[in-house]
């Protein structure tokens, strides 16, 4: 049952791709690894995407007008695990314009 969820899990975190009524294109991945916590194997929720928003600037070259079409890259990775004895965690990261930032949630208040 284990390794049939696995494969279930791993085929439904092939790529994703949609475009947003605004142009922005987010592509996502999502899979879960197995992970070792002392005696126990827990999942590891990962989701992995990257949102390529379009900057278009019109420039003249000659007598036509080109647009060049750049994107600004936002990446983004969400974790979600259960690790005792820390209990439920997730984890949000992202990176845009080369800076990192990141949240990290607990269910218990000790954690």
């Amino acid at each position: 049952a284990a390794v049939s969820r696995l494969q279930s899990h791993q085929l439904g975190g092939l790529e994703q791709t949609r475009t947003n009524a605004d142009g922005t294109q987010v592509t996502t991945w999502q899979l879960e690894v197995p992970m070792r916590n002392a005696h126990d194997i827990v999942p590891l929720q990962v989701k992995v995407q990257r949102e390529d928003k379009p900057d278009q600037d019109a420039t003249e070259d000659r007598d036509d007008i080109e647009i060049k079409e750049t994107r600004e890259k936002l990446w983004k990775v969400d974790l979600a695990f259960d690790l005792e004895p820390l209990g439920p965690m997730q984890v949000h990261a992202q990176l845009l314009r080369g800076t990192l930032s990141s949240q990290l949630w607990a269910e218990r208040p000790d954690s």
